[in-house]
């Protein structure tokens, strides 16, 4: 039976994006001097379309249905705190331009309730993590 997200589980959800959203403008922050102006321009706006999904998801989560929710939103939290490790040692902006587009496709995955486009999309956020395979799903 398909489980509805709860406030607490929406809250959650924008918790995360909200960290990563904060970790990639501290990225851009603590490397301004080495960044170019179109780095900075991309890491501000890919920064603020996270944030914006942070918004949406809350908005949206209370609509939202799927099936085996409880452990979605541990590999969420799982991929989301991977993705903030990743971005604290990045060495370039590419790679955090990646993050955020990978958080951004994961969001819509979940507004769009397509089950096998989230499975996807948090794969796809481990992988623009690290270069390495996502943990196992337990």
């Amino acid at each position: 039976m398909p489980e509805t997200l709860t406030a607490d589980q929406a809250n959650q959800l924008a918790a995360y994006y909200s960290g990563i959203a904060d970790a990639l403008g501290k990225y851009r922050s603590d490397n301004w001097e080495t960044l170019s102006e179109p780095q900075r321009e991309q890491l501000r706006i890919a920064r603020n379309q996270v944030r914006n999904q942070s918004t949406e998801m809350v908005k949206l989560a209370l609509h939202l249905s799927i099936d085996g929710l409880t452990g979605t939103l541990a590999r969420i939290k799982e991929a989301t705190d991977q993705m903030k490790t990743a971005i604290q040692h990045l060495h370039n902006v590419e790679k955090a331009i990646k993050i955020a587009a990978a958080l951004v496709t994961l969001a819509g995955a979940l507004i769009a309730k397509n089950p096998a486009a989230i499975a996807e999309a948090i794969e796809g956020t481990f992988k623009a993590a690290s270069d390495e395979p996502a943990p196992a799903n337990n």
